[in-house]
């Protein structure tokens, strides 16, 4: 039975039970056999301490070596096997024939010098009529002992060829034992283990003649159908992701001791009535609700993960020591009469509360993705590993749980984090809280840390001298971080780390993270010159510095304005000044960007390097000059100025327009639009603007300027000289008719055009398409692409129009608003190009993937006071990468932040390079749970609408996985166990829509 307790890891239980004394332990009583093949079930002879018949032979077990007997007069003359189930280092198995004076088998078998040979299996030859005496001496444990004559000629019947290949290569243990390419009925009965896991077998006919079988691994096949009435002797059954095998027949099993039935279809009426010595039941990813499980009260494992229940009585299991109930529908359950209880995992359930003070053995708790407000762990002194992530805690009290670990406490509200009473502490993840100080001075034994979107201004490692994966990331408020503890070049060490329980730890790569922190201005280190070496992923803002009482950094700067030529004859104080245009200096390696204002002027902030500075995302018709500034900063402090000047090779006409939706569309209520154009050409330009809406779902209340001319359907504005490089704007309410003219979910289409076209450089921008979907509902912080959820891949040369819309929810106005957003890997950082805000913002890109927009000093009201003046945007177009392709996913969202408030993290949007756009874009998110998250090797999926497609994509929009689902599965696995660690997309689409989640591989 060895191998079960290894698949069976979570049991964490022996199976084991001990006979009596055996009363066939003096040879006069030896057994009779009668017939072969025999079995002896159980046999244990530890207790039996008479020798009769100790010298035979020159093998002298004496008094120590106990032994039982067995006798047996062949018919024939034949070859039998004797074998022991339970192999044993200490076993050892003679056969003499009746004079006791020759030993049937040679000497080689059994002896090796003098002392006789330790063996569990023995196979000889005997003649007819004689008889035998069967002696099997001091077996560790209690073991089935099996005789029986080697029969060449009786074939089992596996129809399967892919089973009976399996059965044939076995090789721990051996079945084939003769290598005939058959498995004889002789063969499958000594046989008590079977591994044909992951063979892709649709049948397992021929498992009946395995009546000596204890254990089995099927799991992971195509198997519909089982029939184990036969193998009456079963202790492990493990059948899981058999995903069309339903209930099957145990009612002959009833020395089943571990059951593994996950996601093999089950209903509820499985009937596990007959296999009372159950102790480890794994029933999760399947369909049910209701198993009756009243006769199986010595369960010490349950796994009903990823099912239906929602309630269970499991005060009737009182040697019960493991529960998981992860990704089911629980919202209370009573764990008071459960004192053995020694880990309990309930991911993704519904519970507001949970009660674990009477569960005095509890090491393992994990309730992450619950609603969980408040959790006393004040009796729960044995905790090793807590993970209670996402759920709503403001508070979590440790000062009881000094032997803890292991602590996943992200996504909450945690206010602050007493972790002083918690000295063994090795990992530690609490991002996305809200602490502002976090002293890890006691934790000496920290080897991970992850604390990213906090409201830390300083973090002190100075401690942690064996931290070797830090992840401090996207921390806005974040200034300066000590990681001077004398040990930093541990990150050039492969580390082995034995925890305070006893796990051992491997690691050889090292993680240093800062970046996305735009406010971290030093890290104080043991050495400037190895860390600037080693830790590369920060941004470039930061200094390191090995004098930690510096803590500011006084930047360098390049300053100046950017003008329009509109005449080629230099730039001077007459021409055209140019806003919202992009300009980055570079040191070779890292990138500072910034927009100019509306004014022309731009400042970069920088460290101290030798920059190249540049002018980025103008047409292809224009230039800038000076074409590169290069500047070298010596130290910090000082500030250069470069003014650019921008020259057209030609003359051209080139207007475009957008339309921003500025507020949702809701029925019976006004929505805000404004109209957006602008002249990226090089001549003043006059025309006009056309608004064309569908008057069946909406009127027209007002605009600002006036509308020119107007219809039941359609406005006009005229504009006249618009500068080269000038964007105006038009703002719009429009009233959406009540239901049932308009309804939740409904589209409104609009369709913009700014004239002249004629001649116009480039008309296809010179329209734009909405359509805005209807809501009753929504968050006023989110993310937009206009584009919607699909572009064919001609459309992707052209721009994707976003809008970042935030509102001030709180009790007080808001001086300063800040939105962070980092851009996916498949846009084109260099075509980046605001287009409109609700106030004046200041802009810095790092690196070009992330993105900072401030509005300082805006005193944005409380909604509670000025419910209109509450809300802002900052609308912006950049454009896909000229190699994106056809499955690409372009995703993104953004964090905003109210002053010194924690983020609010908006939707994820998601736009997919297709062929053909669909007739109608999935707008809702089908009901879809996945889980474990973090997830190791495999994530399971659950939907209540049947699964079309899975697709993984990293950060950058790549796509890493996709597979295609057949039938009307509800339910999967997908196999990540391939995939580094890190942070991942998953996309799944059903058939009502597609939902996108991010996830985390460990």
């Amino acid at each position: 039975m060895k191998q079960i307790y290894l698949v069976c890891a979570f049991l964490c239980t022996t199976f084991i039970s001990f006979a009596q004394v055996p009363s066939n332990d003096e040879i006069q009583n030896a057994v009779n056999i009668t017939s072969l093949p025999f079995t002896d079930y159980n046999v244990q002879t530890q207790n039996a301490t008479t020798a009769s018949g100790g010298g035979m032979n020159g093998c002298n077990l004496g008094t120590t070596y106990s032994r039982v007997y067995y006798k047996y007069q062949s018919p024939i003359n034949q070859t039998i096997r004797v074998k022991l189930t339970e192999e044993s280092n200490n076993s050892i198995i003679m056969v003499y024939d009746s004079n006791f004076n020759t030993n049937v088998t040679s000497d080689s078998q059994l002896y090796q010098v003098s002392s006789c040979e330790f063996n569990s299996d023995l196979t000889i030859s005997i003649q007819s009529v004689q008889t035998y005496y069967i002696v099997i001496s001091n077996p560790d444990n209690e073991t089935n002992v099996l005789i029986s004559s080697i029969d060449d000629t009786n074939i089992v019947n596996i129809p399967d060829p892919n089973f009976k290949n399996a059965l044939l290569n076995q090789t721990y243990p051996v079945i084939n034992t003769n290598g005939d390419n058959e498995i004889q009925v002789s063969e499958a009965f000594f046989a008590n283990e079977i591994y044909v896991s992951y063979q892709d077998i649709s049948d397992l006919t021929g498992v009946e003649a395995f009546t000596n079988l204890e254990q089995l691994y099927c799991d992971d096949n195509n198997l519909t159908s089982l029939n184990v009435t036969q193998n009456a002797n079963l202790i492990g059954l493990i059948a899981s992701n058999n995903e069309s095998l339903g209930n099957i027949d145990l009612s002959q099993n009833i020395n089943l001791l571990a059951l593994w039935l996950d996601s093999c279809g089950l209903t509820n009426g499985l009937d596990l009535s007959q296999n009372v010595n159950l102790e480890g039941l794994n029933i999760r990813n399947n369909n049910i609700s209701n198993i009756d499980l009243s006769q199986n009260i010595n369960l010490k494992s349950l796994d009903l993960s990823g099912t239906q229940y929602s309630n269970i009585d499991i005060s009737i299991f009182p040697y019960l020591e493991r529960l998981r109930i992860q990704y089911a529908d629980f919202s209370s359950i009573d764990l008071t009469q459960n004192s053995n209880l020694i880990e309990f995992i309930a991911f993704g359930n519904n519970f507001s509360q949970i009660n674990v003070t009477q569960n005095l053995n509890l090491e393992t708790l994990y309730l992450s993705g619950n609603q969980i407000t408040s959790l006393d762990l004040s009796n729960n002194i044995n905790l090793e590993q807590l993970w209670v992530s996402e759920n709503s805690l403001n508070s979590l009290d440790l000062s009881q749980n000094s032997q803890l670990e292991y602590l996943i406490c992200h996504s909450n509200q945690i206010t602050s984090l007493d972790l002083t009473s918690n000295p063994y502490l090795y990992r530690l993840w609490a991002s996305n809280n809200l602490f502002t100080t976090l002293d890890l001075s006691q934790n000496t034994e920290l080897i991970e840390l992850k604390v990213e979107n906090t409201l830390l201004q300083v973090l002190d490692l100075t401690n942690n001298a064996i931290i070797y994966l830090l992840n401090i990331e996207n921390n806005n408020f974040l200034e300066t971080v000590n990681f001077k503890n004398g040990n930093n070049s541990i990150f050039d060490t492969n580390l082995t780390y034995t925890t305070n329980s006893g796990q051992v730890f491997n690691l050889s790569n090292p993680i240093f993270r800062t970046t996305n922190s735009p406010n971290l201005q030093t890290i104080c280190v043991d050495d400037v010159a190895y860390a600037t070496t080693k830790f590369t992923n920060i941004d470039p803002n930061t200094v390191f510095v090995d004098d930690c009482s510096i803590n500011s950094i006084n930047y360098n700067s390049i300053q100046g304005t950017l003008a329009f030529d509109d005449e080629n004859n230099g730039c001077d104080t007459y021409d055209f000044v140019v806003a919202n245009q992009l300009i980055q200096a570079t040191d070779g390696v890292n990138n500072m960007a910034t927009f100019t204002n509306s004014t022309g002027d731009y400042t970069l902030y920088l460290n101290e390097n030798t920059y190249s500075a540049e002018v980025l995302g103008l047409p292809s018709n224009f230039s800038a000059t000076p074409n590169p500034y290069n500047t070298t900063f010596t130290g910090f402090g000082n500030s250069e100025n470069a003014d650019f000047c921008i020259t057209s090779s030609q003359t051209m006409n080139d207007v475009n327009v957008v339309l921003l939706p500025i507020t949702q569309a809701r029925p019976g209520f006004d929505s805000s639009y404004q109209l957006v154009f602008e002249n990226t050409g090089t001549t003043l330009l006059s025309g006009d603007v056309t608004l064309q809406f569908d008057d069946a779902s909406q009127t027209f209340v007002s605009s600002s300027p006036t509308e020119s001319t107007s219809t039941s359907n359609s406005l006009t504005f005229n504009y006249t000289n618009l500068q080269p490089f000038e964007i105006r704007t038009i703002d719009i309410v429009m009233n959406t008719f009540p239901p049932t003219t308009v309804n939740d979910g409904d589209f409104l289409n609009f369709t913009a055009t700014i004239n002249p076209i004629s001649g116009d450089n480039n008309v296809d921008d010179n329209t734009f398409v909405l359509e805005q979907t209807v809501v009753n509902s929504y968050d006023p912080n989110d993310k937009q692409v206009l584009q919607g959820t699909e572009i064919t891949l001609a459309q992707a040369s052209e721009y994707l129009h976003y809008m970042i819309r935030f509102q001030n929810t709180g009790s007080a106005s808001a001086i300063n608003v800040v939105i962070t957003d980092v851009l996916s890997n498949k846009l084109d950082w260099t075509s980046i190009r605001p287009i409109s805000s609700s106030h004046e913002f200041t802009t810095r890109i790092i690196n070009g993937d992330f993105v900072e927009f401030t509005f300082e000093n805006i005193n944005l009201p409380a909604q509670v006071n000025d419910d209109a003046g509450s809300n802002g945007f900052v609308a912006f177009k950049i454009k896909p990468k000229a190699d994106v392709v056809v499955g690409d996913f372009i995703l993104g969202k953004a964090n905003i932040y109210f002053d010194y408030n924690a983020p609010i993290i908006t939707n994820t949007v998601s736009t997919e390079i297709v062929t053909q756009l669909s007739v109608e874009e999935n707008k809702t998110e089908a009901s879809i749970k996945i889980y474990p998250n973090p997830v190791n090797d495999y994530l399971n999926v659950k939907s209540k609408k049947p699964i079309k497609q899975i697709a993984i994509y990293d950060l950058q929009g790549r796509q890493i996985k996709t597979m295609a689902l057949t039938g009307n599965l509800i339910t999967t696995k997908v196999d990540l166990s391939n995939l580094s660690k890190g942070v991942y997309f998953v996309s799944i689409k059903t058939e009502t829509g597609i939902q996108i989640s991010k996830i985390i591989k460990e």
